[in-house]
C-alpha cells in the first residue's frame, strides 16, 4: 500500500559506515556484511542491527534480502529501536520477506510511534483512517496524524487539513483546516500551497486575499503544480490579484496545459 511514506534511509554515520566491508576488500560480485557488524548484530547491538537490517532491505551493499532484512529489523524491534519498528512495520505492510499482515504491520507502527517516531505517528493515522489492520477509528487516526503534524510531518498536516475541510472524523471547521494548509504551506507543500491559494481566493476559512491566494498559487505554480499553473494562468489573464499580463497568463497556462490541466488546455484552444 503506496499511501505510506518510504522506509527511512538514514542510519548513524558509525553503522552505516561499519556495515559494509570496503569495496577494495570485497571479491569481485561478493558483497558481505563486514565482520564487526556480524559480531556486533550477532551480540546484540541494535544500532548494528538496524543498519544491517536496512542494508539488505535496500541493497545497499549487499544484494537485496527482504527476508533477512526482516530478521535483522525484527532484533531490532524486538529492542525497543523505533526505525527498526518502523521499516518493520513497512515490511509487514507490503509483504516483503515476511507474509504481508496488515495487523502485524500497525502493531509495529504503533509500538513506533509511541516513542515519539514522526513516520510512524503518521502511517498509523492513515492506517486507521483507511481502516487498515483494524476497523476505521476516525479519533485515533486524527490523534496519531496530529502527534506527527506537531513534530513538523508536511504530510500529516495536509490530512488534517484535509479531514477538518470535509469533516472527516471532526466536525466541519475551514479556518482550522486553513490553519493546518497554511503550516504546510510554509514547509513549501506545493499541494498545501495550491489549496491555500484557492481558500483564500474564494474566502473559504479566512479573509478573502486575491494578493495573498496569486502569492500561494505562484510559489505552488513554480515547483510544477499543475492546477496552480492553471489557476494562475487565468488571474494574470484576467488581472486578478495581479497585474494583468496576457505573456505570464499564456506561459503559465502553457506549463499547466503540457503536463494535461484541461483548463489550461481549453483556455489556449487545444
Amino acid at each position: 500500500m503506496r499511501t505510506f511514506a518510504p522506509a527511512v534511509l538514514a542510519a548513524s554515520a558509525i553503522v552505516l559506515a561499519a556495515v559494509l566491508v570496503p569495496a577494495r576488500a570485497r571479491a569481485a560480485g561478493a558483497a558481505e556484511p563486514s565482520a564487526a557488524v556480524l559480531e556486533a548484530a550477532r551480540a546484540g547491538d541494535a544500532a548494528a542491527q538496524l543498519g544491517l537490517g536496512k542494508a539488505y532491505e535496500n541493497g545497499d551493499g549487499v544484494p537485496r534480502d527482504g527476508a533477512q532484512a526482516a530478521l535483522w529489523l525484527r532484533k531490532a524491534a524486538d529492542q525497543g529501536n523505533a526505525e527498526a519498528q518502523y521499516n518493520l512495520a513497512w515490511l509487514c505492510a507490503q509483504g516483503e520477506g515476511v507474509p504481508r499482515d496488515d495487523a502485524a504491520a500497525l502493531d509495529w507502527y504503533r509500538k513506533a510511534a509511541q516513542q515519539g517516531y514522526a513516520p510512524a505517528q503518521y502511517n498509523l493515522g492513515v492506517m486507521y483512517r483507511e481502516g487498515i489492520g483494524a476497523p476505521r477509528d476516525p479519533v485515533q487516526s486524527i490523534a496519531w496524524l496530529r502527534k506527527a503534524a506537531e513534530h513538523g510531518a508536511a504530510e500529516s498536516q495536509v490530512n488534517i487539513a484535509r479531514m477538518y475541510a470535509f469533516g472527516q472524523g471532526v466536525p466541519k471547521d475551514l479556518r482550522e483546516a486553513a490553519v493546518w494548509y497554511r503550516k504546510a504551506a510554509e514547509q513549501g507543500d506545493a499541494g498545501a500551497q495550491y489549496l491555500l491559494g484557492l481558500m483564500s481566493f474564494e474566502g473559504q476559512g479566512a479573509a478573502k486575499d486575491h494578493r495573498e491566494a496569486a502569492g500561494w498559487l505562484l510559489r505552488a505554480a513554480e515547483q510544477g503544480h499543475a492546477a496552480a499553473q492553471a489557476r494562475l494562468g487565468a488571474m494574470f489573464l484576467r488581472g486578478d490579484g495581479l497585474p494583468r499580463d496576457e505573456r505570464a497568463a499564456y506561459d503559465w497556462s502553457r506549463k499547466a496545459a503540457e503536463q494535461g490541466d484541461a483548463e489550461a488546455q481549453y483556455r489556449l484552444g487545444e
